[in-house]
């Protein structure tokens, strides 16, 4: 707890302080699902003894489209996955090295008898290409550094409503929606030529 929430009463503001007062039929309308902020914790502001807070708040709904404020998306981006391949085997204290030397403990160590161990490749899946493991002379002719073309993950942060799944589901439906509008123009155009 904040030293001033010690000291004095109730002297943050946050969103779930917020109380909705319906006007007209609203009561009856959103009787099921009265509005409300998303989060209760987000801090509006910082009161000191003898001041106050009067607002007016007014809801409006919109699409990303017209503004980014109506946006459901925080974050969207993808990555290639990476490729790594041991081209020359690398064994005993090199492999030790190998593993050590890799921060997100990509490389493993396999053993392969006698109390001989060889590197192989673990996880490729953590690797964020910080090409820690061919930056030194003996490792850089013996490890192939590279990405996937055809495999990448792709990630999409939600901040409103809507699950990241669901925003998804919706953008390839407009993006299809967006390529079968342009494909009949390209056909409508190929038929008056």
């Amino acid at each position: 707890m904040a030293e001033e929430e010690k000291i004095f009463n109730h002297s943050n503001v946050y969103s779930g302080d917020l109380e909705w007062i319906p006007m007209g039929d609203q009561a009856e309308r959103f009787a099921e699902c009265p509005p409300r902020p998303l989060h209760d914790d987000i801090l509006i502001a910082k009161l000191r003894p003898g001041q106050e807070i009067e607002m007016e708040v007014i809801c409006e709904k919109g699409i990303g489209k017209t503004h980014a404020k109506w946006s459901p998306v925080c974050t969207a981006f993808y990555r290639l996955m990476p490729d790594i391949r041991i081209s020359a085997p690398i064994e005993g204290d090199d492999a030790r090295e190998l593993k050590a030397m890799c921060p997100m403990g990509v490389f493993d160590i396999e053993d392969i008898g006698k109390n001989k161990v060889r590197a192989k490749v673990g996880d490729q899946d953590k690797c964020t290409t910080c090409r820690e493991c061919i930056r030194h002379d003996k490792f850089e002719q013996r490890i192939d550094l590279g990405k996937r073309k055809d495999v990448f993950e792709f990630h999409i942060e939600s901040l409103g409503i809507y699950k990241p799944e669901d925003i998804m589901f919706e953008a390839l439906t407009k993006l299809k929606s967006k390529a079968t509008h342009w494909l009949d123009a390209l056909k409508h155009e190929e038929s008056l030529l």
